[in-house]
């Protein structure tokens, strides 16, 4: 629109130069100067109108100007360096991160951080949305979101909107101390070598959460919650013995895992017979038994 304004302006200033220079050669100063006048007006008016045009467009949501703007604004891309979980963890994701934009100290998930990855430790995917206090106090937020299939960087859009309000049970750094003190790489080395295919696996981390039951959960020594206290012991005791525990959870699974957590596999001869035989693992793959369905 900027580039059309500035077209028609001269245009319409050089044909009425044309114009008047024409039809006033004789020396009609008065007149000359009331037609001079009349195109200086004409052009202050086709400029004006087409620089309200501008700013209007400029507004946010106002035109595809706006859109530019904002996302110049909040859009940066981060190339992920540290593409290898086994070996950079997710500090290496947040190392990136900070070099290219900054990160407050203290983080914290607006919903979740979700890491895929091959059995290799190659990251495929990641899907976050952190925020945290910069030095002066302000809200910063970064929606994270990855797929080596796409690209080598990290699209993050910044400056989103964020009901949490620095909860505890959504710190970030909880997640990094359970991923540190447990084997969860051995579980994945030995989930591998189940499996003739190559599988891809995920790590999701959802803050803070009550559980009433210990299936499926594996206690992990240490201070997460950074109060210097260690009382997750105890509690799992008790979780084990019927009772309900809070605490911070770090979910290790395969996606190809059923709605019900079950991995299953089919079985049949090189007959193909219609009456396969399933096998059913209820435990990510450690132990097998044949399904009764």
């Amino acid at each position: 629109m900027l580039a059309a304004g500035f077209a028609l302006t001269f245009i319409l200033w050089f044909a009425s130069r044309l114009y008047v220079k024409k039809k006033y050669s004789d020396g009609g100063v008065r007149k000359k100067r009331i037609y001079t006048g009349i195109v200086v007006f004409v052009v202050v008016i086709v400029t004006l109108l087409c620089g309200g045009g501008i700013v209007y467009s400029a507004i946010p949501y106002n035109g595809a100007l706006s859109w530019k703007i904002q996302e110049w604004m909040n859009k940066k891309e981060i190339k992920l360096e540290h593409n290898n979980i086994f070996d950079d963890g997710i500090e290496g994701i947040l190392k990136d991160l900070d070099d290219g934009l900054g990160l407050p100290d203290e983080l914290y998930i607006a919903n979740k951080f979700k890491v895929t990855f091959d059995e290799d430790g190659e990251i495929k995917i990641i899907e976050a949305f952190i925020y945290g206090s910069d030095t002066d106090g302000n809200k910063k937020t970064y929606l994270i979101d990855y797929d080596e299939n796409k690209s080598d960087y990290m699209t993050v859009w910044m400056n989103g909107n964020v009901n949490g309000e620095y909860e505890e049970d959504m710190k970030l750094s909880p997640m990094l101390c359970i991923m540190d003190n447990s084997d969860w790489i051995t579980r994945v080395d030995k989930w591998s070598e189940s499996f003739d295919k190559a599988l891809t696996y995920e790590v999701l981390y959802m803050g803070r959460r009550s559980f009433n039951s210990d299936e499926g959960l594996e206690y992990v020594p240490g201070d997460a919650d950074g109060d210097g206290v260690e009382s997750g012991d105890a509690n799992f005791d008790m979780l084990s013995a019927g009772g309900e525990m809070v605490g911070y959870e770090v979910s290790l699974y395969m996606p190809e895992m059923d709605e019900a957590g079950v991995l299953k596999i089919k079985v049949t001869t090189e007959a193909s017979e219609v009456d396969a035989i399933i096998f059913e693992s209820r435990d990510n793959g450690i132990t097998w038994e044949v399904s009764q369905s």
